[in-house]
């Protein structure tokens, strides 16, 4: 993991051992040499100056930071969750990131696909170029699996009753 240029963590969002394991990699990843910046999900790019007065005006703390940030009425599970991985990259003095998207601009990602991007965006992000036949071939099976562990979640077990639809 050292060599490499993107390191990409993923959690269950309420899943507290997640977030330490990810705290414990950021610091490994420091302790190796390596700067990183750590970029979340959880924060939307017009945050981004609320993150940096935040930081600016209480660096290292966490607490702070998800206040500015009014992280209790974000929607997001509870801050205590990710503290543990932002207080490992604040410790390090690592720069914090806001990774996604305004909510209005995802929802129409999400029906409008990428044409929802301007132009000069999507080239230069290569959006309009064809994905890999392989790399397609495997997003495919992942869609599957996950539609396959979906069914098996909803199935009803014996005894119970599916539910009515309206």
């Amino acid at each position: 993991m050292v060599s490499t240029q993107y390191v990409l963590l993923g959690e269950r969002h309420d899943h507290p051992d997640h977030h330490r394991l990810q705290a414990e990699l950021v610091r490994a990843t420091t302790y190796a040499g390596r700067r990183p910046a750590l970029a979340f999900e959880m924060l939307d790019v017009t945050q981004w100056s609320t993150v940096a007065a935040s930081l600016k005006k209480n660096p290292g703390d966490a607490e702070a930071l998800a206040q500015a940030l009014d992280w209790a009425n974000s929607g997001w599970p509870a801050f205590s969750l990710y503290a543990p991985v932002f207080n490992a990259g604040l410790e390090a003095q690592l720069p914090i990131v806001a990774a996604n998207l305004p909510r209005a601009q995802v929802r129409e990602l999400v029906m409008k696909g990428p044409e929802a991007l301007p132009t000069e965006l999507r080239t230069r992000l290569q959006l309009d170029a064809p994905i890999p036949e392989a790399e397609a071939k495997a997003v495919r099976a992942q869609d599957a699996a996950r539609t396959i562990a979906l069914e098996e979640r909803l199935r009803p077990r014996q005894g119970q009753l599916m539910p009515r639809r309206a």
